[in-house]
C-alpha cells in the first residue's frame, strides 16, 4: 500500500506485513542552499504535526490547571516526539 499526495506523489508506503506506512518522500533531500532550503516553505506550511499540537499550549495549560483544580485525576505529560522530527521527513538523513 502507499499514500500519494495531490500530485499522484508517492510519499509513503507500507511494507507487505508491516502495521505502518514509512515516509519515501523527503521533498528537501537533496537541498544543499539556503535558497532551495527556503524555496521548501510550503511543506513547512503543510507539515503534518503530531495530533497533540492540534490543541495550543495556552489551551493545553488551562485543561491541565481546570483537571488539576477541579479533579483528583492525575496530570501527565507525554510529548512522544523530537525536535528533529520535521527536519527527517522532510530532508531525509543522509
Amino acid at each position: 500500500m502507499v499514500q500519494v499526495d495531490e500530485n499522484e506523489t508517492v510519499i509513503s508506503r507500507c511494507p507487505k506485513g508491516g502495521l505502518y506506512f514509512d515516509p519515501v518522500y523527503h521533498p528537501l533531500e537533496h537541498a544543499e542552499t539556503f535558497a532551495e532550503i527556503d524555496a521548501g516553505q510550503p511543506y513547512y506550511d503543510t507539515f503534518d504535526w503530531a495530533s497533540h499540537f492540534d490543541e495550543g499550549f495556552d489551551a493545553m495549560r488551562l485543561r491541565a490547571r481546570t483537571l488539576y483544580e477541579e479533579t483528583d485525576y492525575a496530570i501527565v505529560g507525554n510529548m512522544c516526539l523530537h525536535v528533529f522530527a520535521a527536519g527527517q521527513a522532510l530532508g531525509e538523513c543522509r
